[in-house]
């Protein structure tokens, strides 16, 4: 847990990678005493590290999450060019809805959100990456926009702090709270987490 110079509290998620706690981090530090950092805060030199696993998507008038920016290492891991895709394209039809209320959230109640989701590399080789997700404002001040870093986790025979659960459910979604509270409706996300 962090507090900023407002007092808001932020409780960045226990046990996530090291690459997702930088990110974290970062976007604390460019935020300073405002809820959600601008857009034009942030400086690739100072996330080096961390671009190849990197990600930027806005949100679209008509419902759709547009990557803008995709670290190389997730291009290469997936076999397709990320950027200009609709990240709700990448769940099932039947999964859509509820994926876009859920990432909705996150501007409509600005908070972060951890997602653990099993997925297939360009080799149709399954693993699970671990996405985490916090907003940013546009040029207007409107939250518009999604920061995320993708970490590929090793299944838990290789890395002893995979829980179990996740090996068996493909998708969970974990919402935490980055000052503004949380949303008051979780159900699109019990819906997707039910269904996965």
């Amino acid at each position: 847990m962090v507090s900023n110079e407002k007092g808001r509290r932020v409780l960045f998620p226990e046990g996530i990678d090291p690459s997702g706690r930088s990110l974290c981090d970062y976007w604390q530090k460019i935020k300073g005493a405002e809820l959600v950092p601008n857009r034009s805060a942030l400086r690739p030199s100072e996330l080096v590290q961390l671009l190849p696993n990197l990600l930027i998507f806005e949100y679209r008038e008509s419902g759709k999450l547009i990557c803008r920016l995709a670290g190389t290492s997730l291009v290469e891991k997936w076999g397709i060019e990320l950027t200009g895709t609709d990240l709700l394209d990448f769940y099932d039809k039947n999964l859509r809805a509820p994926a876009g209320k859920v990432f909705d959230m996150l501007r409509r109640q600005p908070c972060g959100l951890c997602v653990r989701q099993k997925l297939l590399s360009k080799h149709n080789s399954p693993f699970i990456a671990e996405l985490i997700f916090l907003p940013l404002r546009g040029h207007d001040h409107q939250i518009s926009q999604l920061i995320a870093i993708a970490i590929v986790l090793e299944h838990e025979e290789s890395r002893g702090s995979t829980p179990k659960a996740l090996l068996s459910r493909p998708v969970t979604f974990d919402f935490f709270d980055i000052g503004a509270g949380l949303p008051s409706s979780l159900s699109a996300a019990k819906h997707l987490t039910a269904m996965g």
